[in-house]
């Protein structure tokens, strides 16, 4: 392309973008000023009384002296009153509004035990449903205090639809969190669905107070909370409380070696429950749980590749006088970027819910294909094949369509 052309195309542009921004000044322009206002003055236009340029400012004017006489009735009410009012601005740094909306298509044929039969009497089905939805807002109160709020309308544990809220501080070389989020236990997946281990021992969300922080130039980021042990939206009803603890190491983190993006992490938490029955089993006492991770991130052929495996084991004191229970298992993934939009993913799994021999033993593998079109939207697909003990095995096919805003 001739470097006459490429200027010639940049001036347009410019051009393009430009007016594109006067347009949308004079909307919002039109927007604050009232309706008889902007008639009075569009009409002075029209007549040739004034000039386009002329009736922007006196939009922008009028605009200017409505914003000075409510500051001055703010003014006077909070000084005869003592109030004072200040309602965060959205979009600025105290009040951020976001969320997702997961969209999802459920194909499952074949045997899984936990699956509620149909109408017809059949294991099988397909259903469209919404997996995961939030609305999230987040924002900084001043330079070390931050604060979250997440709501669902997929109704959580208790009846709630409060996912998250949390304040935290972070003027120290740790930042300290309170209120109910994502405890630091265990690691995301890129699957749809995460692995039945992780799933059915390891908490998600609790309520309590955890301190977070990396040193040695983040080659070793820790975390410490005290927590409930009861989950998300759930009162202690003990006076117990859980421990949880992380340490994930990056040992040749910024060498630029090929050991650079290898980490290793272990996990454990610890309390006491209450007398507890489930599946005719009475549980009370000690619940242990411990976890393992095992992570590489690198690239190959220039393209992004990961490798990452979890193991987790919990433990729970019967009631009885009978053996602890003890589940555990693990699950290992691979994830490599065919393109900068495709990705794809491949986990198999083993979970052991109840620790009595491997005839107990559930295995999952998951072949993922996720397509990005955007860095707000993406699609993937997850097909699964579930291998469950004494039963016929089954196939599931997920899709999910993801909407961040």
């Amino acid at each position: 392309m001739k470097f006459a052309l490429k200027i010639g195309l940049a001036a347009v542009l410019v051009v393009m973008l430009t007016a594109t921004v006067y347009a949308g000044e004079d909307e919002q322009s039109q927007k604050q000023v009232s309706g008889v206002e902007a008639k009075i003055i569009d009409l002075l236009q029209r007549k040739g009384i004034i000039t386009a340029s002329e009736a922007k400012e006196l939009k922008k004017e009028l605009i200017t002296e409505k914003q000075k006489v409510k500051a001055e009735v703010v003014k006077s009410i909070e000084e005869k009153t003592g109030a004072i009012f200040k309602v965060p601005e959205i979009g600025s740094d105290k009040m951020k509004i976001g969320g997702m909306i997961k969209f999802r298509n459920s194909h499952y044929r074949g045997h899984k035990e936990d699956r509620s039969t149909t109408s017809s009497g059949k294991k099988d089905y397909d259903t469209f449903g919404i997996s995961e939805d939030s609305l999230d807002i987040e924002g900084e109160i001043t330079g070390d205090w931050n604060y979250g709020i997440s709501l669902t309308m997929n109704e959580q544990d208790n009846g709630s639809n409060l996912r998250d809220i949390w304040m935290q501080y972070t003027g120290l070389p740790f930042a300290i969190t309170a209120g109910q989020f994502e405890v630091p236990f265990r690691e995301g997946q890129d699957t749809i669905e995460e692995s039945e281990v992780v799933d059915s021992i390891t908490p998600e969300r609790d309520i309590g107070v955890a301190i977070r922080g990396d040193i040695m130039d983040e080659r070793i980021t820790c975390a410490l909370g005290v927590f409930n042990g009861n989950g998300i939206n759930t009162t202690d009803d003990n006076d117990q409380k859980d421990i949880i603890g992380r340490v994930v190491v990056s040992p040749f983190k910024g060498s630029g070696g090929i050991l650079d993006g290898l980490s290793i992490g272990i996990s454990a938490q610890g309390g006491r429950q209450p007398d507890e029955t489930s599946d005719g089993i009475t549980y009370g006492g000690d619940r242990t749980r411990i976890g393992g991770l095992l992570k590489y991130e690198g690239s190959i052929a220039d393209k992004g590749f990961k490798l990452q495996s979890e193991y987790i084991q919990q433990k729970r004191d019967r009631d009885d006088q009978k053996a602890d229970i003890t589940s555990d298992g693990w699950y290992a993934q691979a994830t490599y970027e065919l393109t900068p939009k495709w990705l794809s993913v491949y986990k198999y799994e083993m979970y052991n819910p109840s620790g009595k021999s491997s005839d107990d033993t559930r295995r999952t593998s998951t072949v993922s294909v996720k397509y990005t079109f955007n860095e707000y939207t993406s699609i993937q697909m997850d097909y699964r094949t579930l291998e469950y003990p004494n039963s016929k095995n089954g196939q599931e096919l997920l899709t999910e369509l993801t909407l961040e805003f």
